[in-house]
């Protein structure tokens, strides 16, 4: 299913960066959000289909900011 709209916490390494690149290979839209930046340019991110969002998940007030 391409186009949806998904959030991946932990973006930036590991498993969260593995599912937000294979959601964008799959071709949804990815709002990344992580406290650490993510690399980019290691991404499948074709067009405008991926944003990144700085966040401290550990925050409420920043995570409500965030979606």
């Amino acid at each position: 299913m391409a186009g949806r709209n998904v959030i991946v916490s932990g973006a930036a390494s590991g498993i969260g960066f593995a599912c937000a690149d294979a959601l964008l290979k799959q071709g949804d839209n990815v709002c990344a959000v992580d406290i650490t930046p993510v690399a980019r340019e290691k991404l499948a991110i074709s067009g405008e289909n991926f944003i990144e969002v700085k966040t401290d998940v550990g925050d409420a007030t920043q995570c409500a900011a965030a979606v």
